[in-house]
Parts: C-alpha cells; sequence; structure tokens
C-alpha cells in the first residue's frame, strides 16, 4: 500500500506583509487628480447607492 501527499505550496506558503506606506504611495491617484474632499465623498455616495438595497 502506497499513500501519496501533495501539497499546496502557494497556500502554504506564508506571504509577505506588505509595507503600509507602499500601499498607500499604490493608491495615490486613485481617485484622480484635482478634486476636493467634497467632490470625493459624493463619488463614493453615489457608489454605494448604487450597491446597497432598500429592503423596506
Amino acid at each position: 500500500m502506497r499513500v501519496v501527499l501533495v501539497m499546496d505550496v502557494e497556500k502554504t506558503t506564508a506571504k509577505p506583509k506588505k509595507n503600509l506606506h507602499e500601499v498607500l504611495q499604490r493608491t495615490r491617484g486613485a481617485w484622480g487628480k484635482g478634486k476636493t474632499l467634497d467632490e470625493i465623498d459624493a463619488e463614493i455616495h453615489t457608489m454605494r447607492s448604487e450597491w446597497e438595497r432598500k429592503w423596506d
């Protein structure tokens, strides 16, 4: 009798933690340039309202 074990190395290998500064640098400019905080908030509100379901 033989037993064969197969490991998925990708799933068992710990992934390195990302540097917070690096993550923030990658997101810079994601909302475009020259927008005010109010404009960004309005865009976020619009996106959320498209996704939220009203269960009433």
